[in-house]
């Protein structure tokens, strides 16, 4: 069972040819701090339409994730937003996404296994969006791997 979006923070959604904000709809068990592992577990279950709630107008919309690029949980300030991150590994990388929009952060690697550690490997496993954290713009974007086209790993 879903509850309605009023606990979500306000997500810009990505489809390329259009932004806009709305609200993830959460699933009950979720508390009052909303970390980026529920945001993730929305993205990524197997459902293909989620709903998204929006205010003007008053509305929900069902949204197919195949073609949301990316979504974007900005913050005022990098401690807000690192309370909110949690990760096994992170690696430093720049992304060219379709159509043309390049960014870098850090990509946030969980669940990892043993040996398969690489930025690689994570890309490769199961799950449809993948995590950066953005520190220059002071946010986590939630990139759906199907619209990368190329990722650089920085090594530090």
């Amino acid at each position: 069972m879903y509850r309605g979006p009023v606990q979500s923070p306000e997500l810009v959604l990505d489809f390329g040819h259009e932004q806009w904000s709305g609200r993830l709809f959460l699933p009950e068990t979720v508390g009052e701090v909303i970390t980026m592992e529920h945001i993730q577990n929305v993205l990524n279950d197997s459902r293909q339409f989620v709903p998204v709630a929006v205010t003007t107008p008053p509305f929900v919309w069902l949204v197919n994730k195949q073609h949301i690029i990316r979504v974007q949980w900005s913050f005022q300030s990098v401690p807000e937003m690192e309370k909110h991150v949690t990760w096994d590994q992170r690696a430093r990388v720049r992304l060219q996404m379709y159509p043309e929009r390049a960014f870098h952060g850090y990509l946030i690697m969980t669940h990892l296994r043993e040996g398969q550690d690489r930025v690689q490997d994570f890309l490769n496993l199961p799950g449809d969006f993948a995590t950066v954290v953005d520190h220059e713009h002071i946010c986590i974007w939630f990139v759906n791997k199907r619209w990368i086209l190329r990722i650089g790993h920085f090594h530090e």
